[in-house]
């Protein structure tokens, strides 16, 4: 890897601490964190050189360390599709060519992670990313060899239950565009809860509700 793209790395990295995220470094060719303690790391401005330097990819923990800020990770074709009749606007969107915008980043204290998957292939829709899991973040190279876009825009604020309740309503209409029904998954086997939505609950109208009670978007703020 060149001097030059290891310089990129350094730069987002700096950039994204002075943004108050807390980067974390990643192995070339790798998604995967290896650095000890990577899930409570906070690296000082002096220390990032020694881990963005050079070759490598980076990564973002998510949560409290930094700021509250988390990911929609929009897994399928059909959650990029629908997502905007979703989820809250924000001008925090970022991906990879080709799935462009399907990471949507919002400011959300106290937001649990949460996994969707379908109830009948097992197939993940979308992930509400909070505290625990890292996003894989720009300049970084997907072991495909695909360049993820660097993170610019301003992440909105989210109450915590309103973007649960959004996310889970969008996983919702994914599962009854494909099946019409609302067929209950097997019992998970993961540490990360999977939301299971019920025919009984009104997911989707709690979602427009909150939606409806949003204060418009301001220009330069997020909303």
């Amino acid at each position: 890897m060149s001097d030059a793209l290891g310089s990129t790395l350094l730069q987002a990295a700096q950039q994204y601490l002075q943004r108050g995220w807390s980067p974390i470094p990643i192995p070339p060719k790798s998604k995967r964190p290896v650095i000890k303690g990577w899930p409570t790391l906070q690296l000082r401005s002096d220390e990032l050189e020694q881990h963005f330097g050079g070759e490598g990819n980076i990564g973002l923990v998510l949560g409290h360390v930094s700021g509250g800020l988390v990911d929609v990770d929009l897994d399928c074709d059909e959650a990029v599709e629908l997502a905007a009749q979703f989820l809250p606007a924000t001008a925090a969107k970022s991906g990879r060519p080709s799935r462009p915008q399907s990471h949507w980043w919002y400011y959300s204290p106290n937001t649990e992670t949460v996994k969707f998957k379908d109830p009948v292939t097992g197939e993940m829709l979308v992930e509400l990313r909070g505290p625990g899991p890292q996003t894989f973040f720009g300049p970084s190279t997907h072991p495909d060899g695909e360049q993820y876009a660097n993170l610019t825009g301003e992440p909105a604020l989210v109450p915590a239950p309103m973007l649960t309740a959004c996310v889970e309503a969008l996983a919702e209409r994914i599962i009854r565009q494909r099946h019409g029904a609302l067929p209950q998954p097997p019992a998970s086997t993961t540490s990360t809860p999977i939301r299971r939505i019920h025919d009984d609950d009104n997911v989707e109208a709690r979602a427009i509700a909150y939606l409806d009670a949003l204060p418009p978007s301001v220009s330069g703020q997020g909303g």
